[in-house]
């Protein structure tokens, strides 16, 4: 792999890694709670393509988060690269849950972030998130 840069700096990894980090972002919302944002990659498997991984993305989301409800999903371009963006409404223990999912394809994997907040809260997570994905540039290799 070579040179990997982290938040810290670089480092230099001897052979072939992947990728497989995860970053968890948080900050404050209006009512005291939080917004989240979480960025994830995934290789891409024989014959997988962008739309396919996201069916089976949001298909796992649907056997696994109770009160799964799809919200919307559209294609897209986020930092000049396909993406499909998704919203969905989940419940947890306490909480109605909102996220807003883009995954990105980005040669042989997929970036996927996901804005997370308290369903009450997700015109403001929406509006964070669209902020955040209209800013998004992505390395060439």
């Amino acid at each position: 792999m070579g040179l990997y840069n982290i938040d810290e700096g670089v480092i230099d990894l001897p052979g072939t890694w992947s990728d497989q980090s995860i970053n968890v972002l948080g900050r404050p919302a209006p009512d005291g709670s939080n917004f989240g944002l979480v960025v994830t990659r995934f290789l891409l498997q024989d014959g997988q393509t962008l739309e396919s991984f996201a069916d089976k993305h949001l298909e796992d989301h649907a056997q696994t988060l109770r009160g799964f409800e799809a919200l919307g999903r559209r294609s897209s371009v986020v930092g000049k690269l396909p993406a499909v963006e998704a919203k969905i409404r989940w419940l947890n223990d306490t909480h109605a849950m909102f996220h807003y999912l883009a995954f990105v394809s980005y040669y042989a994997r997929i970036v996927v972030l996901t804005a997370s907040s308290y369903a009450k809260n997700a015109a403001d997570c929406e509006a964070l998130m669209t902020r955040v994905l209209a800013s998004a540039r992505f390395r060439e290799r």
